[in-house]
């Protein structure tokens, strides 16, 4: 969030005697666990300790896992950069030795199809393919123990890091960035604009591509935890999580997106669209919502109309093409439906076989003379 913003207050139930803040959503053994990451991230708590942030997320994630063998590797790791940068603090310089010992003597990758589980720092440290969120925290955690003037970036669906150089005088300092998924390469703000654009909008301007503060980054894991928590059937732990990540930075339109699936799932449609709709108030192009809201329509048309714009935007999104498909299917368009089922298919996302014959065979019907069916 921006300095001085006052947090947003996710939408809650009218009435609902449940409190879906509730730390009684998550197991016993789990609740002093969500109360220190929770602690940590309070806006009156001093700066939180990335690492530590990041392995109480992981212990939620992933409740039985063992992470001390990570915790030493990074200890090790600290001591490791500490000791070949000595006194280095230019930038290039800097940035040359870490991303030899990461990228090079450690052999960290950046995985091209995530998985549940690879956004976490101790899976990172474990098997040495992690995604921008594991990667950056990495970055970032280095920075804070080193202290070094690495931030945190976020730009549509994506984190890198930055390292900004102390101003000297009246002129600003030049910043370095770190593309963390391409081996610590520089990539020039420009190129972030035109691969992940964000448009122009006050809302989408007051996170993207602006530095982080430690709590907004830690803050930034939250939302693929409560993605992870909802793939795994905990709903209602994911709303904990979904709700505490639109409050700390309610300009991140991927939280809003992510706490709109699970109160989905959870049988809360209204507060499901309005989750979708402030999605969409900061990132207008985000197309994973458009599909989203396509599936919380009633009527064909207006789903239909959703999945285009989908499509429009994202034409790789497979899921968008299957949804399409099944509502044209619903709207008595089956020639149509073939067609996108086809798409879907290409793009991995096929119908189930049941769906395809019925698709194929009301076609055929649609398509033949009266009389011939």
């Amino acid at each position: 969030v921006c300095a001085g913003e006052p947090e947003a207050a996710p939408p809650a139930v009218a009435g609902n005697t449940t409190n879906p803040d509730s730390l009684d959503h998550f197991a016993p053994a789990l609740q002093p666990v969500v109360t220190e990451l929770l602690a940590l991230l309070a806006p009156e708590a001093p700066p939180p300790d990335l690492a530590k942030g990041c392995f109480l997320i992981a212990k939620l994630h992933r409740p039985r896992a063992d992470d001390s063998a990570s915790v030493q590797a990074l200890d090790q790791l600290v001591a490791k950069v500490r000791e070949r940068l000595g006194a280095e603090r230019d930038p290039e310089k800097a940035i040359a030795i870490i991303n030899a010992i990461l990228y090079q003597d450690m052999g960290l990758q950046a995985r091209d199809q995530p998985f549940a589980e690879d956004y976490l720092l101790p899976v990172l440290l474990q098997d040495k393919v992690g995604r921008c969120a594991a990667l950056s925290s990495l970055w970032l955690t280095l920075g804070q123990r080193l202290n070094l003037p690495l931030v945190g970036v976020c730009v549509p669906e994506h984190i890198f890091v930055r390292w900004e150089t102390p101003a000297q005088g009246a002129q600003p300092a030049p910043a370095r960035n770190i593309e963390t998924t391409m081996g610590g390469k520089a990539l020039e703000d420009a190129v972030y604009q035109q691969q992940r654009p964000w448009g122009d909008s006050e809302r989408a301007a007051a996170f993207y591509g602006r530095p982080l503060t430690a709590r907004q980054a830690l803050a930034t894991y939250l939302s693929p935890l409560c993605s992870s928590l909802r793939d795994q059937g905990r709903v209602a732990e994911a709303i904990v999580i979904g709700r505490r990540a639109v409050a700390l930075l309610p300009h991140d339109p991927e939280a809003w997106n992510n706490l709109g699936m699970c109160y989905r799932l959870n049988g809360q449609e209204p507060l499901a669209l309005l989750a979708y709709q402030q999605a969409l108030r900061i990132l207008p192009t985000f197309a994973e919502v458009w599909n989203n809201l396509g599936n919380l329509a009633q009527e064909p048309a207006t789903r239909i109309e959703h999945f285009r714009r989908a499509i429009q935007l994202r034409p790789s999104l497979g899921e968008a093409w299957r949804n399409l498909a099944l509502a044209q299917y619903d709207a008595g368009r089956y020639a149509a439906a073939r067609d996108s089922a086809a798409q879907a298919a290409e793009r991995g996302a096929p119908l189930a076989p049941h769906y395809l014959k019925a698709i194929e065979r009301r076609a055929g019907e649609q398509a033949a003379p009266p009389g011939d069916h």
